[in-house]
Formats: structure tokens, C-alpha cells, sequence
């Protein structure tokens, strides 16, 4: 808890940053390199209240990241909802007091408010603007509710650290964190200070190749369209679905065209061999799209189940139940958890082979659910699909283990093509900042996963993009989702 506007300098001195870049996936395990700045965990005596307590920090050549951890579970970008926040991060950037707003004896030029989603610049004049938290290029992982949290910032957006190669000094960032609801401070008193020298070496981040690493890898591609865009704009549309040929297509917001009509597109842009064909079905805005021609079909809430048989790896045959989801989106949580617990106990039943099965199958059936699950509230929607922990089970039944033996299902990682990022949706006119919506969870017992991404064609070289037939603005002119590709090899 703040006490008092004592300068007290936490003075850290970053010795180069690691070559290997921090991956935004919300998972946290490439932080161990990472020196922890501060422990200020326990300074808060209501329980249940939120509680900074430790961070750690590092940075690339054009990004600062910080890891915290909050003390309880909230939404990042949320202040409104119960597990909403007031935090926000003081950034003096220009190394003098005497500029911005002064606060707590800092010179404050840029304040991030990450629940209200607002960043503040006080200028050297006095002038004051406020802008979105993608004007200082914010990502922050998970979009779900966590206990813990990674943020990516750009220097270039913060202030005049736009290469850090060329600077002769190593330039510094003095700031603080608070929980404005309840004063929380972290330092409790005075500010850190995080020395940015030019990261020693060459970063590595080895780029994912968009071919299948085998040519009888299943793939699957999934994409929110964005109010049926690919009726309005189909070229970009075009161009990926060439450049990636996939086995089995998700759209999910296409409610402009027919069934009919998808895959008469689809063939007309990836024609099938002699004696094949396109097949589709269709539940309300969800398509999927396939080589196969689907054996049994279902509905859930809005969503669809297709039950496929796939060929494996030694040539026998397999049942493939894949869920196309589009679940509600924003903040209707409890809507939300009742579509991903119905869907999740749907396998279930078709796994255990219960009388209320909205389809027959095997119990050795491979599953994937895949789409747009929207999650942006908590973290107990995914975990329902996930593990088969399911929120409501006098509605629902009980809890399973979704992958049989190995338990959960697995969640493909789904990193960009050219970039340390996870995010499945952008749209930088909004106030929210980049988010990973979308997700692909699958059995690893019958599925072995093999290449798997996202596609975002701006951060894509020129001659990637060539050799693929794609141009750059692709991706934000098909839709404010990303593609997410998945090949699996399908296991005996």
C-alpha cells in the first residue's frame, strides 16, 4: 500500500537482452531468464482484493515486457465487471522530473489505464491527450482472466526509444505501478528504474513455413470472416486459401451465403482431383467446409459438430468429431459458459456413448474444437472445453477427462508466421487491444500435432509473401480475426 512519495530508485540494470525473443502466448515459461525487479506481494490485508506483488522485466530492440502478478484473478482490460481493474502504469520516459505530470516525485509523460483502456500523455507544455492502448502498440496476455499477466509495449510508442542500436547511452524508464480502487502501489514507495541497453546480438525468431511437413498431414483452417466479408471482399479470402490449401475449413460470421454457395467458392478456388469434392454444412453464421464428406452432423446451441471418417497414417481409417464454435461474444459470460459446458458435455456423451448423444460415435474418435470462442471473460469458459471442467453440472453433468487417458485436451500453440505473437484478433481503431479469441483444442491421443500458426500477412517479409501469392494488407482487409492453420498426422 502507498505510504509516502519517498525517491526510492530500484535500480536494475538490464545486461542485454536475450537473444530469444518473449513469446505473447500467456503461458510465461520462457520468462525464467528474466530478472524479477520487485516482490511486493502481501501489503494488502483485505482478501480478495487485488494485490501487485511481483514483477519482472525485459526487453528487445523495440519492446519493453513486464510480467505481473496481480493477486487475484481479473480482467486486464476490463474495469467494469466483478473482476474488473483499475490498475495503471506511471511512465516517466524522458528522464526528467520536471516534465508531465508530477506524481509521487516522478515527472509522470505517459500513463496506460489497462481496465478503463486509455493511455494518457502529458506533454512538456502541460498538454494533455489521451489515445487507445494501441497507440502504444500495448499487447497483453491471456485476454482471459489470470492471475498473472505479460505485457509488450513498443518503445517507439512510449517515447524516443524508437532504435535503441543507435543510441551512444543506454537510455532508462522510471516507473511505478497502482491499483487506483485501493492505492496498491508497487514500489510501495518511489519508482523502478530500468536501464535499456542495446540488446547484445541478433534476435531469433525463426519464421514458420506455411507447407505441410508432410503431404498426408491433415490441415485445418479456421477464420472468423467478419460479418461475411468474404462475400463482400473475397480476393484476400482467395489468396490465402490458395497459399494454404486446407483439408477441412471453420468459418464462423458467414451468414450471406448459402452452404451451396461456400463450397461452389471453395471449388472454384481450390478445385478438387478427378472423383472428389467439396461438402459442407451450415448452422446459422458457423460453416465447415471439407474433403470429406461429413457422416453425421449435429447442432449445439448455435454451433456445429461434423463427424468425419480420416484417413491415418497407415492407411485405415479413424472418426474425426470436429466442433465448429462461435460462442457469444463480450460480456456475456454466463451465456458464453453455457455453450462451451453444453458443447464440451456433447463429447462427452459421444465419447461415453450415451443415450443422449447428439451423434453416434467410437471411442477411440479423434475431436477437435475449434472457432471463435470469444474469450474475453473468464478463464473458467475455456477451462470447461479444455479439461472438462464443466461450470454447471446439475445442467450439465459431470466432469471428464476430454482426452481420455491424457486427460485434457491440448490447445495448439498457434504462434504468427513471423513474429513472437499469439494473438487471433487485432483491429486497431478499437480501444481493446490485441487478443487471442480463437483457439483450436484437439485430442493428442488420436491427433499428433505437426505445423501449426497464424497467419498475419503485415509482419510477413516481401519475399514470403510473394513466394505464397499473398500482398500484405491481406489479413486486416479479409477480417479483424486472424487465420489459424493446424496440420495433424492422424494416429492408428
Amino acid at each position: 500500500m502507498a505510504r509516502r512519495a519517498t525517491w526510492l530508485w530500484l535500480l536494475l540494470i538490464a545486461a542485454g537482452a536475450s537473444a530469444q525473443p518473449i513469446v505473447m502466448d500467456g503461458q510465461f515459461d520462457d520468462w525464467c531468464e528474466a530478472g524479477m525487479l520487485h516482490d511486493d506481494r502481501g501489503d494488502v490485508p483485505t482478501t480478495g482484493t487485488l494485490d501487485l506483488g511481483r514483477l519482472w522485466a525485459a526487453h528487445d530492440r523495440e519492446h519493453l515486457h513486464l510480467l505481473l502478478e496481480t493477486g487475484r484473478e481479473t480482467l486486464m482490460q476490463d474495469a467494469e465487471s466483478p473482476i474488473g481493474n483499475r490498475i495503471s502504469l506511471f511512465l516517466d520516459v524522458d528522464g526528467s522530473a520536471e516534465t508531465g505530470l508530477r506524481r509521487d516525485g516522478l515527472g509522470v509523460d505517459v500513463q496506460i489505464a489497462f481496465g478503463e483502456k486509455i493511455v494518457t500523455r502529458h506533454g512538456p507544455d502541460g498538454q494533455t491527450t489521451q489515445t487507445t492502448l494501441n497507440d502504444v502498440g500495448l499487447i497483453m496476455m491471456p485476454t482471459h482472466s489470470s492471475d498473472t499477466f505479460e505485457y509488450q509495449i513498443a518503445l517507439g510508442g512510449i517515447g524516443p526509444y524508437a532504435d535503441l542500436a543507435t543510441l551512444p547511452d543506454p537510455p532508462l524508464i522510471r516507473f511505478f505501478l497502482q491499483d487506483l480502487t485501493t492505492g496498491d502501489r508497487l514500489p510501495n514507495e518511489g519508482s523502478i528504474e530500468y536501464l535499456l541497453p542495446a540488446p547484445e546480438g541478433e534476435e531469433v525468431h525463426e519464421p514458420i513455413a506455411l507447407e505441410r511437413m508432410a503431404p498426408s498431414d491433415i490441415r485445418l483452417l479456421v477464420h472468423n470472416v467478419l460479418k461475411s466479408n468474404i462475400v463482400k471482399n473475397p480476393e484476400p479470402f482467395a489468396r490465402y486459401l490458395r497459399a494454404l490449401r486446407p483439408d477441412l475449413i471453420c468459418f464462423q460470421e458467414l451468414e450471406e451465403w448459402t452452404v451451396a454457395q461456400a463450397v461452389a467458392f471453395v471449388t472454384g478456388v481450390l478445385p478438387p482431383g478427378e472423383g472428389q469434392q467439396w461438402h459442407g454444412a451450415q448452422q446459422a453464421d458457423v460453416v465447415t467446409l471439407s474433403r470429406w464428406a461429413p457422416a453425421q452432423q449435429a447442432v449445439v446451441d448455435e454451433n456445429l459438430i461434423c463427424r468425419f471418417d480420416v484417413p491415418t497414417t497407415g492407411g485405415a481409417v479413424r472418426g474425426l468429431v470436429l466442433f465448429n464454435m462461435h460462442t457469444p461474444c463480450c460480456a456475456f459470460y454466463e451465456a458464453r459458459q453455457r455453450e462451451h459446458d453444453r458443447a464440451i458435455a456433447a463429447w462427452r456423451d459421444i465419447l461415453t456413448g450415451s443415450p443422449e448423444a447428439l451423434i453416434a460415435g467410437n471411442p477411440d474418435d479423434a475431436v477437435i474444437l475449434c472457432g471463435d470462442f470469444n474469450m474475453v471473460g473468464y478463464a473458467r469458459e475455456l477451462y470447461a472445453v479444455r479439461d472438462g471442467d464443466i461450470f454447471d453440472n446439475e445442467r450439465f453433468g459431470g466432469d471428464f477427462a476430454p482426452g481420455r487417458a491424457h486427460g485434457s485436451l491440448v490447445s495448439a500453440p498457434l504462434r504468427h508466421t513471423h513474429s513472437p505473437q499469439t494473438y487471433t484478433w487485432r483491429w486497431d481503431p478499437s480501444e481493446f487491444g490485441p487478443g487471442k479469441l480463437d483457439y483450436v483444442l484437439f485430442s493428442d491421443d488420436a491427433l499428433k500435432l505437426k505445423r501449426n500458426f497464424t497467419l498475419w500477412t503485415p509482419e510477413m517479409p516481401a519475399e514470403a509473401l510473394a513466394a505464397a501469392g499473398l500482398e500484405p494488407p491481406d489479413s486486416p482487409n479479409a477480417s479483424d480475426h486472424l487465420v489459424l492453420v493446424a496440420d495433424f498426422e492422424v494416429r492408428e
